[in-house]
C-alpha cells in the first residue's frame, strides 16, 4: 500500500530534467503515491 514519497532534486538539475521529473511524479501518483518534491541547493562551505 503506497504512502508518501519524498523526491529530492538538486536545484542545478531541475530545468534540465523538467519533463522527466513531471513524468516520474505522474507515474508515482498513478501508482498511488503522494509525492512531496523538495528542491535543494548545496550550501557552499
Amino acid at each position: 500500500m503506497p504512502g508518501k514519497i519524498i523526491l529530492l532534486v538538486d536545484s542545478t538539475l531541475v530545468i534540465d530534467l523538467q519533463n522527466e521529473l513531471k513524468r516520474y511524479e505522474s507515474d508515482l501518483i498513478g501508482d498511488g503515491w503522494e509525492v512531496l518534491r523538495k528542491i535543494f541547493q548545496e550550501k557552499h562551505r
